[in-house]
């Protein structure tokens, strides 16, 4: 595939796109949400709230085939935010073009504009080709995730 691709905020336009990639997106996670959950995701990320962003990879006619959403906070052990890149996802047909590297160089752009301290994200241990991926640009932790539901 030697399209170009290009890098932008999401933006209302995108909406069809990125539900489509979104629900995609869940199917390779084998899990639903419901339609609240996603429209909530949706319109979050389309607030204007330039610290809970999606970007969007596109393809040379400006359809969206990725996308990487991210939010910015404060940490107790940095003096500046730090960034939890959230979801990252590219569409089967455009994976290993370089588009998941342009959303990643995006965020890492965007990041050092911001002067944010870090970086960070989990995968699943058994997502082999996304460790691959983010074993080239970034370094493992040997932390331990854990959950503590809430039943609101």
């Amino acid at each position: 595939m030697n399209q170009a691709l290009t890098v932008r905020k999401m933006n209302h336009s995108d909406t069809s796109y990125w539900i489509q990639l979104w629900e995609k997106y869940l199917d390779f996670y084998q899990t639903n949400l419901t339609k609240e959950v996603t429209n909530n995701t949706l319109n979050t990320l389309l607030s204007g709230n330039k610290d809970i962003t999606c970007l969007v990879v596109c393809n040379d006619h400006d359809i969206p085939i990725g996308f990487l959403t991210y939010v910015v906070h404060f940490s107790t052990w940095k003096i500046n935010s730090v960034c939890y890149l959230h979801d990252l996802y590219v569409e089967n047909n455009y994976r290993k073009t370089g588009a998941a590297t342009l959303l990643v160089n995006k965020l890492k752009e965007v990041g050092t504009t911001e002067k944010w301290e870090r970086i960070y994200w989990i995968t699943k241990p058994s997502n082999k080709t996304a460790r691959i991926f983010y074993d080239k640009i970034a370094e493992g932790e040997d932390w331990i995730r854990y959950v503590m539901p809430l039943n609101l």
